[in-house]
């Protein structure tokens, strides 16, 4: 991969809050992986259908307006 592009990535996903990025004395330039974050993410489908089925389509909408 070009080094832009991993710039790219890397900044997008701190973005995100998916990526913690830190700067210590003892080891440098730190990232960290946030698994709970990305796993939210993953799940929020589901968690849309759930919120359809219990309160009813108005929770769609409110979502997903068009």
């Amino acid at each position: 991969m070009k080094p832009r592009t991993v710039r790219t990535a890397i900044l997008v996903l701190v973005q995100q809050n998916i990526l913690w990025h830190a700067q210590t004395e003892d080891e440098g330039e730190v990232l960290e992986f946030n698994t709970m974050e990305c796993l939210m993410r993953l799940r929020f489908g589901r968690y849309i259908r759930l919120a359809e089925y219990l309160f009813g389509n108005t929770v769609r909408v409110l979502l997903y307006p068009q």
